[in-house]
């Protein structure tokens, strides 16, 4: 017989520095380690495949990872918020394991009928092989699922070994074809396939052997029901200018356009990777113990982010075409433009967080729709015509009004005041934290 696990209060001292810092800081430098994968995977795929091959792969990678966000219809965040409230959570486990399958099954059905719209400037081979690999859906959504499993459960550390091991497991697949001389955009997305194959498995390991139960119908339905509250959300935070460059620009364009993407959003994928704390801590701990989680968040963001971009602008201009290949030189002009809006889109997903942790994700859903509706009117109006570097700019703009939206909203629910929290005195205090938890990473390494 299993026993449940500690609940979000047993398991972490909500909103005390002590507890906060080590979930942020584990967080943190799962993040960094990711980024550092995601850079070797991005350099070995631009060196070996060239722009064109390049814009293969991103392409269908980009419409795979959307077309599970839209599909999962915030299904696991539902999750993590009832569990965060109480819910069992052997039951939300067997739930989730049913449910995250058949909403990827309904996203290989979309992608079938979308292909021909959204790679309609794409060959005839690349969209089929973006009607094959599309059908990897259902193992990307439940891999997620089962991390939104582990982030409910306050299960921070081994949430940090299963996120690497993805990554980890796709950059020695692709090295290993490099050996087999068997390095092409098929062979590279399977190897992606492959590792959400493994990281998928050692989750549910992990899950499973805390115990699981019989699915919950109405569970099910509480979690589809605060889901589809949040698909705001869920529009806002995909990348949807670089969803829309199949149907406008070459495989070679996207190419480019892809490693700016990556490169700057580094930004996001280190420290807006913060809101993976701060929502099921601000869902346990209402009131000024989740503000001040959600504080610490928004000055990790703008000092660590901030930094982050100003160091990008300056060394882009030499460091893509080293790292990259001269080829990609035409990567920086998009990436400039696009490095303001990484920013608040990583602020902007901590004030999210936030507001689903507080029960409000129609709110969340509001201020992303906005954001959307600028950045889908700017692409259609403006990237026929001038072409990536349109759609850079969209982005940023798009994303300053999700920032400004967002944080209306929060400042209205919890009293938030951005200018309290980033005061000189708050920012110099997280600098000197950020400084300590670097040092003792360096050392434990």
């Amino acid at each position: 017989m299993t026993t449940d696990p500690p609940t979000a209060g047993e398991h972490i001292r909500v909103g005390g520095r002590s507890s906060t810092g080590r979930a942020f800081g584990v967080t943190l430098a799962t993040s960094g380690a990711t980024i550092l994968l995601g850079l070797v995977s991005g350099v070995l795929t631009a060196r070996f495949l060239g722009a064109d091959g390049r814009g293969v792969v991103a392409a269908v990678s980009t419409w795979t990872l959307t077309l599970t966000w839209a599909s999962n219809l915030s299904f696991a965040d539902g999750m993590i918020f009832l569990q965060s409230r109480g819910a069992d959570r052997r039951r939300a486990l067997g739930t989730t394991l049913v449910i995250a399958p058949v909403l990827g099954a309904v996203g290989i059905g979309i992608a079938q009928i979308l292909v021909p719209i959204g790679f309609s400037a794409q060959s005839e081979e690349t969209r089929m092989i973006a009607r094959v690999f599309l059908c990897a859906v259902p193992v990307v959504l439940t891999t997620e699922a089962m991390w939104a499993m582990l982030m409910a459960r306050h299960r921070f550390v081994f949430l940090g070994a299963v996120r690497i091991a993805q990554p980890a497991m796709y950059v020695l697949i692709l090295i290993a074809l490099l050996g087999a001389d068997r390095f092409s955009p098929v062979t590279v997305l399977t190897a992606q396939v492959v590792s959400y194959a493994v990281a998928l498995t050692v989750a549910l390991v992990g899950l499973v052997s805390e115990g699981i139960s019989w699915p919950d119908r109405r569970l099910a339905g509480r979690a589809v029901g605060y889901g589809l509250r949040m698909q705001g959300v869920t529009l806002g935070a995909l990348r949807l200018d670089s969803v829309a460059l199949p149907a406008f620009v070459t495989a070679t364009q996207i190419g480019y356009y892809s490693i700016a993407v990556n490169v700057s959003s580094m930004v996001v994928a280190l420290f807006g990777s913060v809101a993976m704390v701060i929502f099921p801590v601000t869902a346990s701990a209402d009131g000024p113990a989740g503000r001040r989680v959600l504080e610490r968040g928004l000055r990790v963001n703008f000092l660590g982010g901030g930094v982050a971009v100003l160091g990008l602008a300056v060394v882009a201009p030499w460091l893509i075409p080293f790292v990259y290949g001269a080829e990609f030189a035409a990567a920086v002009p998009p990436l400039w433009l696009m490095l303001p809006g990484m920013v608040l889109f990583s602020a902007s997903n901590a004030l999210m967080a936030a507001l689903q942790g507080l029960g409000t994700p129609g709110r969340a859903s509001l201020a992303h729709l906005g954001g959307a509706l600028v950045l889908l009117t700017g692409l259609v109006l403006t990237v026929p015509v001038h072409g990536i570097l349109a759609a850079a700019l969209m982005s940023t703009l798009g994303y300053t009004v999700v920032f400004l939206l967002s944080y209306r909203l929060v400042s209205r629910r919890s009293g938030l005041s951005l200018r309290a929290t980033l005061s000189p005195a708050e920012m110099r205090q997280d600098a000197r934290w950020l400084r300590e938890r670097i040092h003792r990473l360096r050392e434990r390494g």
